[in-house]
């Protein structure tokens, strides 16, 4: 009955074994169904970290106690927790330095004050419900790396990082995960959530994926929604044709070349 004030619906990021796209998909006749986004994740089935650690690849292994050593070397090494090693505040405002240390104009997390403000209100909050990860790397006093991650449901979820680029060939940033983990392990959580996106770093972590979809419809109800519609069927047509032509010429260059050698 809402259908003539609205044009467009759009529903980001469902993952594509949730009940709920059964149920959109149903009510919404034509959605549209793309962007695909892979969602890796590591089961944590283990009962300490040295087990964990264990069941990696020797490759993965070797990687991690030399980056190990090679940071232990530096000096001083403190893990610090947020809330009790160092203030909430604090440790939110490092994650955003040394998220944009190492991302720059890639991303576009922590750029304003404004933006700084909704982390620094959350994290207080999820800290009093125990949902907080905040954990961070000092070497010698000097914060290197930050991880910032919510612990929800029996498992923890990753959501923001960095670290300081001179540290980067010790694989600060995978140490720093590594030690999540174990502090994941260490209270009983069944999984790391590395929520979406494909990179190497998830994948030599993760023992398994998840698949999550858009799902978008064009309300043909509206001049506006059939605009948008028509749009979306000439962008969809614009890159089955990409696919589709390369194959036909390809086809259409061997069969000259056959026709040529019969000659």
């Amino acid at each position: 009955e809402l259908r003539p004030e609205w044009d467009l619906l759009f529903f980001e990021r469902i993952l594509s074994e949730s009940p709920n796209l059964g149920i959109i998909r149903q009510q919404l006749g034509g959605a549209l169904i793309d962007g695909e986004l892979k969602s890796p994740f590591v089961t944590l089935p283990v009962d300490s970290w040295s087990e964990f650690l264990a069941s990696k690849s020797r490759n993965f292994r070797s990687q991690w106690n030399n980056s190990w050593n090679r940071l232990m070397k530096q000096g001083a090494v403190e893990f610090q927790f947020a809330g009790k090693e160092i203030g909430l505040k604090e440790a939110m405002h490092e994650v955003a330095r040394l998220h944009r240390q190492r991302w720059g104009e890639k991303s576009n997390s922590f750029k304003t004050e404004k933006y700084l403000a909704f982390p620094d209100l959350l994290s207080r909050r999820l800290h009093e419900k125990g949902w907080l990860v905040l954990m961070l790397i000092a070497v010698n006093g000097e914060p290197v790396a930050a991880r910032y991650d919510f612990c929800y449901g029996g498992k923890v979820w990753c959501i923001q990082g960095g670290w300081n680029d001179a540290y980067d060939h010790m694989r600060v940033g995978t140490i720093l995960t590594g030690k999540v983990i174990e502090w994941a392990i260490d209270h009983g959580q069944s999984e790391y959530d590395f929520l979406g996106g494909d990179s190497d770093y998830k994948r030599r972590w993760s023992d398994g994926e998840r698949v999550m979809v858009n799902v978008t419809f064009c309300n043909i109800q509206t001049w506006r929604g059939r605009v948008c519609h028509l749009l979306r069927c000439l962008v969809s047509l614009k890159g089955r044709i990409k696919k589709v032509i390369p194959k036909f010429l390809l086809s259409t260059i061997r069969k000259l070349r056959q026709v040529n050698a019969a000659h």
